[in-house]
């Protein structure tokens, strides 16, 4: 293989869906800043993979930094905004036998405090 097409194959790689990103630009404004729309984006996104019946998932500190680069104190004054505003729900169990931070969504909350949130911004 060529050195062009060695190039091509890591951008496409590098860029591809897998690698990327995306946050609402109404998360953001709903949690004040880009890190806690990010944060909150994924705990929607991975509220929607669990094959838990009652919606828990968990994800280490060290996931979250891989995930998203955000570190356990960046993970951790998110998560307590989201529990006071009651969206999410979270508990300490073993996973792989190590204490790890459970999640869960609590979705009709998280989609009322969402509209009343732009409700008040129009």
């Amino acid at each position: 293989m060529s050195n062009h097409a060695d190039m091509q194959e890591m951008l496409r790689r590098m860029c591809g869906q897998a690698n990327t990103l995306t946050i609402p630009r109404v998360l953001i404004d709903f949690t004040g800043s880009i890190d806690g729309g990010l944060f909150l984006n994924q705990i929607v996104y991975w509220s929607d993979k669990t094959k838990e019946p009652d919606g828990w998932f968990y994800k280490s500190y060290a996931h979250w930094e891989e995930e998203l680069y955000l570190g356990r104190y960046e993970v951790e004054k998110h998560t307590r905004w989201l529990q006071e505003k009651g969206i999410i729900e979270t508990k300490i169990k073993k996973a792989k036998g190590s204490p790890t931070v459970h999640y869960r969504l609590r979705f009709d909350k998280f989609t009322e405090s969402v509209l009343l949130f732009l409700t008040n911004q129009y």
